[in-house]
């Protein structure tokens, strides 16, 4: 679900970015309320301290906001593939952390990952060294998303899973704080009939179903091999958004792509534990 939800963005490209989040965020809490009463989850709530409520709404909001606007000012692959530079960001700065240590493999993916950005961004078929500075603004808005991103899973790692109670608030106030921005700086697009289908889609399947699956799969299932498979999402993504036509094929982009996904295995799988194990 994550992985197709570039393309589901791209599609909505003449939707204004608060716009989308005001309507997503609104699907996504409606489900969330009405699993959670099923689940009888919302007693749990006056459990979770105020940090936790603030840092989600932040971190979710943010991520969202800027990881929408990317999309708007960069090409789609490019954005794409830029805030998945997250998972790598993640086992480096855990690092800094107490009680953490930094390992000779988080600086080996930085260094792959750097390179796969270098390629993306700077090769062209004509001249290596062909940056685009128009696309600047959407470069930034990527790499801000996934440091959102990144400053949200850390912070809250601490305190533990994402709770299925805490979806619905989070999505609840993405919903209020879109809408205010939505209704102050943005003008209203009436939604095509594809619009509409990917918007709902995006608020039950992206910001709603998707939270719960990963909350309930590492839970019930093998933590370790969801976390490796969930570094292929690179690779899903930009497949469906070549398939799709959100996205031409290149040398540069498949190498970038493949790139990014070496970083997160590298980055994110204990060798060491692995070979002791066996």
């Amino acid at each position: 679900m994550w992985a197709i939800s570039a393309v589901l963005v791209a599609s909505l490209k003449g939707i204004p970015t608060y716009e989308i989040l005001s309507i997503v965020f609104f699907i996504g809490f409606i489900c969330s309320v009405l699993y959670n009463i099923k689940n009888n989850n919302w007693k749990n709530i006056s459990k979770h301290p105020f940090y936790i409520w603030v840092i989600g709404i932040i971190g979710i909001f943010g991520n969202e906001v800027l990881f929408i606007m990317s999309f708007k000012y960069a090409p789609v692959a490019h954005a794409d593939l830029i805030n998945f530079l997250w998972p790598i960001m993640v086992v480096l700065f855990s690092a800094l952390m107490p009680n953490e240590k930094f390992h000779f493999r988080y600086l080996m993916a930085s260094i792959i990952a750097l390179i796969a950005i270098y390629i993306l961004i700077f090769y062209d078929k004509e001249k290596v060294m062909s940056f685009k500075y128009q696309y600047i603004k959407g470069y930034v808005f990527a790499f801000g998303a996934a440091l959102f991103w990144t400053c949200y899973t850390l912070i809250s790692k601490s305190y533990g899973k994402l709770k299925p109670e805490m979806i619905g608030i989070y999505c609840g106030f993405g919903l209020i704080l879109s809408l205010c921005m939505h209704l102050y700086y943005e003008e209203t697009v009436i939604p095509s009939f594809e619009n509409v289908l990917a918007l709902i889609f995006m608020g039950i399947a992206t910001h709603c179903l998707a939270y719960f699956f990963w909350d309930y799969g590492i839970k019930k299932g093998n933590f370790k091999l969801l976390s490796i498979l969930s570094y292929f999402n690179p690779i899903i993504s930009i497949l469906i958004l070549i398939l799709l036509g959100f996205a031409k094929p290149s040398y540069a982009l498949c190498l970038a792509t493949v790139l990014i996904f070496i970083a997160g295995v590298v980055g994110g799988i204990p060798w060491g534990n692995i070979n002791s194990n066996k």
